[in-house]
């Protein structure tokens, strides 16, 4: 904990209660912390004359995760929303009640109103408008309250609450503006000369997105004459996370998983970009007065900024800091993944005993000594931490062929790998202790903590794979494979190599991957698996710019004309598709959807564990009749089958099913119907990523003259709509993967038409122009300049063709992309 100021915050309480992650927070004058947990429960911490009492009252009534909480104005009704997908209103009552919890005074709460509706979890509350909320009274005929929620499903839903409504199973109105799911939702009204601001008649709700913006709505007591023409904040490279009201100046401030909090102009102009934190954002709140930002992070730090962008101070934590909150004195609140509740104080009369300090700084520092993610070595004696085996280990047999093993010999680490065949251990490489002792090593590329020489074929010499402790494992990877000019299929193998042998000091950075973990439960919940690899006709020069969100692949190092095709085949995370698919299983309301039995469940593990039987009664019956932005993980399955070998189990079914239902007027709840759904109705943003990647993989070799020659244009027709959504980091670049694999074919082939030339060459364009107007991942750029490149190189499209992307194209080769995009565009422009 940084506290070198008097200005700073210092420890005051520590409130235990929850038995898992805190991951909401709400306060008030008058009911002191509200906050809900990944234990299922809410507890209410109300204040005493020091501070928030250290004890609660407990609500429990979720089925799950607790992830979003408001109060009404009065402090009446506690609103709550869950990964249940249901949001629940607690309303206060005197003495114990059924049902509720005492809190201060004897009055507790107690559940008043369910509303369910939504598909997937809750992600934001909020209440808008309430009978108690002067100036705004509703009559007690009309409605009580009028709630506002948002969720994983990219709908945000209105909801008016009788005062003596139980339960209500539809909205009363429902707003879908954003591309992807919907993160984060905050109400306020306008003060001052603030856009939209009229005194006390009209709220204002924001919203933050997967799409990367936030959107501003004015939000009336009838609900109905609702404003789709919203004010769009565009800024953020990546989801926004969390958004909270800045009073005063009545301006929002903004966190998102690019790591930046922004303030923002309620007309959406960014006034300050704060910039530290080393890994996701998930809260932030304003201080009472309207002087300070607080940000909680999954790098495990709460950070105070000023309005002017500075950082006033770094708070660490024993673990991910999912919420944070202010009180009203001013006093901060954190909530952890260690379950714990904090309140720090700048009052220097309050401060906590000494013992309990000293119980925080021992937490934080165990949880930094373990490597917070695995990334460092502390120790006199950096081999000390590594699992060393004496020398006698090399007498024993291995367990397993590959199986590797460090053995101390003396001044280093010598790693040995057991030959099954030969029946004896080999040397590998060495792991140096000198070197892990200097922390200067290797920043100038002439030493560094770990060599391992790496024997890649038979026939070829070792290889030396050097890296440095706390380099992220599939950057090393990548620099090895560009180095030695070898294929990316091997960048998986090498960085679970590097992670085993220097026992996690070099690690994986999640937000340079490619690994996902779900970033609304912190656990590795399924979402569509990133990266790729390459197969058909690979090329063998690795790419030099592999997206480091999501590890895919799709260029040439800058070389033109583009050769080979590129496949996603990163393989499933079996356990978690067969969870997620669990999870999105529709209610036993729907019963021609409703998987129910032993039997159904087991022909979907058959096909996300063993790629086996894509064709079974339940898969179809999941194809036709599951919601489209709930079938992904099954479309994500056949796209890992497409890319393996054709001999795979189920892999032939699967080449069936599309030479059969993929074109024009497919049948009725087949592959093909689903792709058409998937690009003509709305779609939520995994359905279409992961739709593009399987369309991707129908280059797999065996697949071309079946399916990619009779139905390319029909293809590039059902994927053309989906420029509209490029800003979208995974979409761009499983888009223009799908782009390039067609530039690749289209130059193999005889016959290609010229039609289909210039549809692909304005397809790739409009990429190039949208990134004009909007961010779009550089990979993308750079992948559109390749299609647009290889098309003119092959002769495929004359120079009027392109003509009209010669300026953007120009522009990029000055300097408007990095590095590689810079490079292609120049090599493209010179064409």
């Amino acid at each position: 904990m940084s506290s070198s100021s008097n200005q700073d915050f210092h420890l005051h309480r520590v409130l235990v209660g929850h038995t898992d992650d805190v991951r909401t927070l709400v306060t008030s004058a008058a009911v002191g912390i509200v906050s809900g947990s990944r234990d299922g429960s809410i507890r209410v911490w109300p204040d005493d004359a020091s501070g928030v009492s250290s004890s609660s009252s407990e609500l429990k009534g979720h089925g799950d995760y607790v992830t979003a909480l408001a109060l009404d104005s009065s402090d009446d009704a506690i609103v709550s929303g869950s990964r249940d997908s249901s949001v629940r209103v607690w309303k206060k009552a005197s003495g114990g009640a059924s049902g509720g919890v005492r809190g201060a005074g004897g009055a507790g709460y107690m559940l008043a109103t369910v509303l369910t509706g939504h598909e997937y979890q809750v992600t934001g509350v909020a209440v808008l408008y309430d009978s108690d909320d002067s100036g705004d009274c509703l009559s007690p005929e009309a409605s009580s309250k009028i709630l506002a929620s948002a969720s994983l499903d990219g709908s945000v839903r209105l909801w008016k609450v009788k005062a003596t409504q139980s339960m209500a199973n539809a909205s009363d109105a429902e707003l879908r503006e954003h591309e992807g799911p919907v993160l984060c939702c905050c109400a306020f009204r306008a003060t001052g000369d603030a856009p939209g601001a009229d005194g006390n008649a009209t709220m204002m709700l924001a919203t933050g997105s997967g799409d990367a913006t936030i959107r501003l709505w004015e939000i009336g007591k009838s609900l109905d004459s609702l404003q789709t023409n919203t004010r769009v904040f565009r800024g953020h490279t990546d989801s926004v996370r969390a958004l909270a009201f800045i009073p005063g100046p009545s301006m929002l401030v903004s966190g998102s998983h690019d790591a930046f909090v922004k303030v923002w102009t309620l007309d959406g102009a960014c006034l300050q970009t704060m910039e530290g934190h080393s890994a996701l954002i998930y809260s932030v709140a304003a201080s009472p007065d309207g002087t300070k930002v607080a940000s909680g992070s999954e790098d495990n730090t709460v950070r105070l900024w000023s309005m002017d962008g500075n950082c006033l101070q770094v708070i660490s934590h024993p673990g991910c800091v999912w919420t944070v909150a202010f009180l009203p004195n001013g006093d901060l609140v954190t909530g952890c993944s260690d379950g714990v509740i904090r309140t720090w104080s700048m009052d220097g009369a309050r401060v906590a005993d000494a013992d309990i300090v000293a119980a925080y700084d021992a937490s934080v520092a165990e949880k930094a000594s373990a490597g917070a993610g695995g990334s460092t070595l502390q120790s006199e004696n950096p081999l000390d931490k590594l699992k060393l085996h004496d020398p006698s280990a090399l007498r024993e047999p291995g367990k397993h062929d590959g199986q590797t093993i460090v053995v101390n010999e003396g001044s280093f680490g010598m790693v040995y790998a057991w030959n099954q065949q030969a029946g004896d251990w080999e040397k590998v490489g060495e792991v140096m202790s000198e070197m892990l002792d200097d922390p200067g090593a290797g920043q100038n590329g002439s030493s560094y903590h770990f060599n391992f020489e790496v024997d890649i074929a038979d026939d070829q010499p070792k290889l030396m794979l050097r890296c440095n402790r706390g380099e992220d494992a599939y950057t090393v990877a990548d620099r090895f494979l560009a180095e030695n000019a070898l294929p990316t299929s091997y960048r998986e193998t090498i960085s679970k190599f590097l992670i085993d042998q220097t026992n996690g000091a070099v690690n994986i950075n999640l937000e340079t991957s490619g690994a996902y973990v779900d970033p609304l439960t912190g656990t590795g919940a399924y979402v569509p698996t990133n990266g790729a690899g390459v197969g058909g006709v690979a090329s063998t020069t690795p790419a030099a710019n592999a997206d480091p969100f999501t590890g895919s692949v799709a260029t040439s190092s800058g070389r033109l004309p583009l050769k080979g095709y590129t496949l996603f085949s990163t393989e499933l995370a079996s356990d978690s598709v067969l969870s997620k698919l669990r999870e999105l299983n529709p209610s036993e309301d729907h019963p021609e959807a409703h998987l129910a039995s032993d039997e159904e469940w087991t022909q979907v593990r058959a096909l996300t564990h063993d790629a086996a039987d894509p064709l079974a009664p339940t898969i179809q019956k999941m194809l036709a009749n599951w919601p489209r932005d709930a079938i992904f993980p099954v479309l994500d399955a056949y796209r890992a089958l497409l890319a393996l070998p054709p001999s795979a189990p189920g892999r032939e079914a699967l080449k069936a099913l599309a030479v059969c239902t993929i074109g024009p007027s497919p049948p009725a709840g087949s592959l093909g119907a689903v792709l058409e759904q998937v690009f003509t109705l709305p779609t939520a943003n995994p359905t279409r990523m992961v739709s593009l990647r399987l369309m991707s993989n129908l280059f797999a070799m065996d697949l071309l003259p079946v399916v990619v020659a009779p139905q390319l244009d029909h293809l590039l027709g059902l994927a053309s709509s989906t420029v509209d959504h490029v800003g979208t980091k995974g979409i761009a670049i499983a888009y223009t993967t799908f782009l390039m694999n067609a530039a690749v074919y289209l130059q193999k082939v005889t016959s290609a038409s010229a039609a289909t030339s210039l549809t692909l060459a304005g397809l790739a364009g409009d990429v190039l122009e949208r990134s004009e107007r909007e961010t779009v991942t550089p990979v993308g750029v750079t992948n559109a300049l390749l299609v647009i490149g290889t098309l003119r190189r092959e002769s495929l499209v004359k120079p009027t063709d392109i003509a009209r992307y010669a300026a953007v194209i120009k522009r990029l080769a000055a300097g408007a992309g990095d590095e590689a995009c810079r490079a292609v565009a120049a090599e493209v422009s010179s064409i």
